[in-house]
């Protein structure tokens, strides 16, 4: 069955459903990796077996790169398409038009940039995963090639005690910490599980893509304000945009122009549907509505959400 053919609900289910297939892609290689890392530990190093290991390595990044592409190519398309549904859905119950057409120029152009977009997230994460257990690799092999010298040297004599703890030590520590913990992925100093940041950056891409779509349906139709809509759940973040309109253009005199859009923050829930002034006044809120759109938005950092949301990834 096409995509188009499916309703709300089921649409939402499908993605939920790719979703997780990319979260199973990132797990498969999440565990390969700790295969590798687990056979460092217990096996002599020397060094054709360390660059067996690597080879192995970026091999699996290579197929992990390839496998997003096509996740993304496949995926990303349909979170667009859901935002075009709901905004269809708006845009009938407004009389602005019975058809919505799904092959406008504006989709196809918009769905390719969403593509890259979130391929580059996930391949720069792939290249992080790739770098750090490279990294891990090369400092253990270095570690014990530096203990083997510093034991002969101890017994012959030329020094004494035990061997001193040096930075390199330290930092070896921290990379098995790390390691031992799957949190191969490092992205601007923090470090992630790749299943529970691909299932992040997937759910988040997504979201963006329905917003887009919403946006762009309803900028094709000649509607200019959109409306965050409200819903059970949202944390305290979102809910100071809920229920506010904007002017996507910057145009209009009442309404401010949209500066933020959904997704709000990582694994946000919100969507944005296009309204119009005929809509608002028709239903008696237009004076109540330009009021709270204009009202002072609470101070939330919105990093701050980013930082509670990932903290445990």
């Amino acid at each position: 069955m096409a995509f188009k053919e499916l309703r709300g609900l089921e649409k939402e289910l499908y993605l939920k459903t790719k979703i997780e297939e990319l979260t199973r892609l990132y797990r498969r290689t999440q565990k390969d990796l700790s295969r590798h890392l687990r056979e460092i530990d217990i096996t002599v190093f020397q060094r054709y077996r360390t660059e067996a290991i690597l080879k192995q390595v970026n091999e699996g990044i290579k197929v992990l790169n390839g496998g997003c592409y096509k996740w993304a190519k496949k995926t990303i398309p349909y979170g667009y398409e859901r935002g075009i549904d709901m905004a269809a859905e708006r845009l009938k119950a407004l009389n602005v038009t019975r058809f919505v057409k799904y092959d406008a120029k504006i989709h196809s152009s918009a769905a390719s940039v969403l593509i890259d977009d979130v391929t580059i997230d996930l391949i720069t994460a792939n290249q992080s995963m790739k770098n750090g257990v490279h990294r891990y690799i090369r400092m253990t092999q270095q570690r014990i090639l530096e203990d083997k010298e510093i034991s002969r040297l101890i017994a012959e004599g030329v020094i004494k005690g035990e061997a001193r703890r040096t930075v390199s030590d330290e930092m070896l520590s921290q990379l098995r910490r790390q390691m031992g913990n799957e949190q191969f992925i490092n992205i601007k100093g923090r470090n992630y599980r790749p299943d529970k940041y691909s299932e992040l950056v997937a759910r988040t891409r997504a979201r963006e893509a329905t917003a887009q779509g919403s946006i762009n349906t309803a900028l094709h139709y000649g509607v200019d304000l959109c409306q965050i809509d409200v819903h059970a759940g949202a944390c305290g973040y979102c809910q100071q945009f809920m229920g506010r309109i904007y002017s996507i253009s910057g145009s209009h005199t009442d309404f401010p122009m949209l500066l933020e859009r959904p997704p709000f923050h990582p694994n946000c829930e919100c969507n944005i549907l296009p309204i119009t002034r005929e809509s608002i006044e028709e239903r008696g809120y237009y004076d109540s509505m330009v009021k709270l759109s204009n009202s002072p938005m609470t101070k939330i950092d919105s990093f701050s959400r980013f930082e509670e949301l990932v903290g445990a990834l």
